[in-house]
This record gives structure tokens, sequence and C-alpha cells, in this order.
């Protein structure tokens, strides 16, 4: 399991500052924080899903490539909030963007201001883009990644 240098997950892995205390919400199995881990580009990686099944595979991927002592798992919707004030890099990814903002709204008190968030959201980014800057979130940049034909948004955002 890598992820490919052109794909989306690499993207959105390659925005994560060097050093960053990291969340991955929505973590599915797991292959940012484990590639993060794999790197050593993350001073500390916490990973969260909604669901038990993605979550545990999340967690039995990182064993099998023996990262999982590099990374905290929450089982949670949204952003944990006992994770909220140890990280000051949220991902999250492979929603829609309508949902990507639904998270932001119940985002923790907790995060700190100056909080970076990388988004990827797989439709209606028009949603998510329209929230952020009427919500609190400043320095926001689109970008874009290609996997085989298909291109990718990738927004990034300070709160």
């Amino acid at each position: 399991m890598s992820l490919r240098a052109g794909g989306r997950l690499a993207g959105i892995a390659s925005r994560v500052p060097f050093g960053a205390r990291v969340l991955d919400v929505g973590c599915d199995h797991g292959l940012i924080p484990i590639h993060l881990a794999r790197l050593g580009a993350a001073s500390e990686i916490f990973a969260s899903d909604i669901r038990p099944g993605p979550l545990g595979a999340a967690r039995r991927n990182a064993e099998v490539r023996g990262v999982a002592d590099k990374i905290r798992f929450f089982l949670a919707d949204g952003i944990p909030p006992e994770a909220a004030p140890l990280v000051d890099t949220i991902i999250i990814s492979g929603m829609g963007g309508e949902t990507i903002a639904g998270i932001l709204k119940r985002a923790p008190e907790t995060l700190d201001e100056g909080v970076f968030f990388i988004l990827q959201p797989q439709t209606k980014r028009d949603a998510l883009l329209s929230f952020l800057p009427s919500n609190g979130f400043r320095g926001i940049t689109l970008s874009e990644v290609c996997e085989g034909r298909r291109k990718y948004a990738i927004v990034t955002a300070r709160r």
C-alpha cells in the first residue's frame, strides 16, 4: 500500500506541513495517516472515523505496516473533542462539500485559531467554498490533482 505520486491521497498528504500534529477525519482505511507515519512527516498523528469497520481496518493496516504505535485512533462523528486541542492540521477528505462544511460547523470550540485545514470535497465543492469565508476561514486556496482521468479539488484554509 503506497500513495501514488500524482494521486488524490498523495496530493492531500503533500500539503501536510512537516512536523505537524495532524488529524485525519473520516480516515477510512488509514492510508494518509499510515503514509505520514512511515515518512516521519508528522510529529503526532490522529485518525478518526464515524464507523467502527473502517476505523478497525485503519488500525489493522497500521499494525501490518508497523506504525500503529505512531497513530491514535478515535471513533467519532467529525472532529473528536479530545483530539481537537492536540492538533494544528486537520484533513477532511473524500466526502461531499456540504458534509465537510457540516463537520466544520460542529467543530469543537477547543480548536485553536490558526488550525490548518486540508479539505478534499468529492462533490459540491462550491458549497464548501462559499461556507468557508462566511464562517471565519481565511487564506483559502484551491488546487487540483489528477488521478487517472479524474481531477480532484483540494482546498486549504486556516481557521
